[in-house]
């Protein structure tokens, strides 16, 4: 990862305190997905979905599970109607038709494709996600056992792999594994939003690709290492938390404005809760102009305090709808779920976050 050239939120901002913002839409579980492309029918688990706003539709792309040997996953993808999130309704049992988009197939990613996240960008969409690598349950191999894989669509139909977000080969055996990684396109700039896991400890950063090796690799059949460079920004953590990550990449509220979530795990009971950051992006611009000074949400329901792993609310996925923000997150990695926020009421709270 180099050297980090700028650390634009430090630590001493933030409280271990939450202020949960989050009003809880809609909740699906596995059992209620009808696979339309594989015989199991329906998945043993589904959770952690990317969120994409099509028109009148909420695509969703939770990470799903149909056996839990080696916990092997793949993307799917399911639509439900938008109406549906602004003005929720709960039928018992409902059913969702859903298909696998992105299943394990590469050296990148043969042991699982986990959590992925969908933005606009090169001209389509990009879907980043974790890719478990075949040398994933290697006890022989210590580097590189997970890297951001690309996935690239131009209709929303078909996503086909292009590329692998690599380091540069100097400081390649000590990474360990690399996550919670999208690519962004603003104001002229393309950054990797990744948190990497060196011999160093995590690091929540962004770092800069290069444009042309993207679109060379979107125009390749096969997959492109790309390499990723300089960070130029880290977000750390607060010392009552053992770790923090990106959670749903940024949504543009004013221009050149962006909020982003970010999840943190505590450092007592690793329970993960979320708080926002304020961004300004664009024209080689990266500058954090607020942090929420307490989380905004954390396990309360059941199906997020208890699952196969409890205590777990993890967004993949955000949009602003009107002056709504709709976020699609995984709850204590069991099920899928929908959450809104009232974009005033969250900007506000982060007015009292300023870091001028």
């Amino acid at each position: 990862m180099g050297e980090v050239a700028l650390s634009l939120v430090p630590r001493g901002f933030r409280r271990p305190k939450t202020l949960d913002m989050a009003r809880r839409v809609i909740v699906i579980p596995a059992r209620r997905m009808v696979l339309s492309n594989h015989p199991v029918g329906s998945p043993a688990s589904a959770f952690n979905p990317a969120l994409l706003v099509l028109g009148d539709e909420i695509v969703l792309y939770p990470r799903i599970v149909v056996g839990y040997y080696k916990y092997v996953s793949a993307i799917a993808e399911l639509r439900i109607p938008l109406t549906r999130v602004l003005k929720p309704c709960r039928p018992r049992e409902e059913r969702y038709h859903a298909r696998i988009v992105v299943s394990p197939s590469t050296r990148y990613d043969m042991w699982g494709a986990e959590d992925p996240r969908v933005t606009r960008c090169l001209g389509g969409l990009c879907m980043v996600y974790t890719g478990r690598t075949l040398n994933y349950f290697d006890p022989e191999t210590r580097c590189c056992k997970t890297l951001p894989v690309m996935a690239y669509t131009q209709n929303a139909s078909e996503w086909v792999k292009k590329a692998v977000f690599v380091p540069t080969s100097r400081i390649r055996g000590q990474l360990v594994s690399d996550k919670d990684a999208y690519l962004v396109e603003a104001g002229g700039s393309m950054l990797f939003f990744h948190r990497p896991h060196t011999v160093e400890g995590f690091r929540t950063l962004i770092s800069t690709v290069d444009e042309r090796d993207l679109r060379e690799a979107v125009g390749r059949s096969s997959v492109k290492e790309v390499e990723v460079g300089g960070p130029i920004l880290m977000v750390e953590k607060e010392e009552f938390e053992e770790k923090i990550g990106w959670s749903a990449p940024p949504v543009e509220v004013e221009p050149g404005r962006y909020l982003t979530l970010l999840h943190a795990v505590d450092n007592r009971l690793k329970i993960y809760r979320v708080f926002a950051l304020l961004l300004r992006l664009g024209g080689g611009l990266v500058e954090a102009e607020a942090v929420s000074p307490t989380y905004i949400m954390e396990p309360r329901e059941p199906y997020e305090t208890y699952g196969d792993r409890p205590y777990v609310v993890f967004p993949c996925g955000a949009a602003k709808v009107d002056d709504t923000l709709v976020v699609s997150y995984g709850a204590a990695d069991s099920v899928v779920a929908l959450a809104s926020f009232e974009l005033s009421e969250l900007l506000n709270l982060l007015d009292k976050g300023r870091l001028e």
